[in-house]
């Protein structure tokens, strides 16, 4: 009997380290997650699709005008809030901190499509946005030698279209993920609480 508690208890310990390994691995796995935003300069709306594994998980819609917005199809009637509260603005600066700034940047791409009535402001343009582009990459690699930034700004005299597409590709770990919201949710409440006192 006290053979067979030994052998329940072996294997009891073995599937709990097996089980530990598996949430270890699990959490250690890099999201690669990709953001793609389309500004239509005609209609005053941006696309935005965000993919993880390149699985899309969320598309936002945004008319900058009314600023109104969609979420997968779903409409909102409240428009987006361009002031917050100041918890909320705490909140924002939280996840900055522990997501954005956490992010390893990968791979940029800023393409835009330029048309304008007269060739010679159009070419201006063109030309500006190079030099910010410029300036933008040499920037960024400076702060990381293995990012790669891919930009492409060109005319058409043809039509009218007007649209700035930026796509960016960054990694994520699920540990650094639900560490990071935990530490935000948990800042803003306390913040919360010392305010109200």
């Amino acid at each position: 009997m006290t053979k067979f508690n030994n052998i329940v208890q072996n294997n009891s310990m073995f599937g709990t380290i097996i089980f530990l390994q598996q949430i270890l691995f699990f959490l250690s796995t890099m999201l690669i997650i990709d953001v793609s935003s389309i500004l239509h300069l005609e209609d005053y709306e941006l696309n935005i699709i965000i993919r993880i594994f390149k699985i899309p998980v969320a598309k936002i819609k945004v008319n900058l005008i009314t600023l109104k917005y969609k979420i997968n199809g779903i409409k909102f009637a409240a428009p987006l809030k361009l002031f917050v509260s100041k918890e909320d603005e705490y909140l924002l600066s939280q996840i900055k901190k522990n997501i954005i700034d956490k992010l390893y940047y990968d791979d940029i791409v800023i393409v835009s499509n330029i048309s304008m009535f007269d060739p010679n402001i159009t070419a201006d343009i063109i030309g500006i946005s190079n030099i910010v582009c410029d300036v933008i990459s040499r920037h960024l690699k400076s702060c990381n030698r293995d990012i790669k930034v891919t930009y492409l700004n060109t005319a058409d005299f043809k039509n009218n279209h007007n649209r700035i597409e930026f796509d960016v590709r960054v990694y994520f770990t699920f540990f650094d993920m639900v560490f990071a919201i935990i530490m935000s949710l948990y800042n803003r409440r306390r913040y919360v609480k010392e305010n109200k006192k």
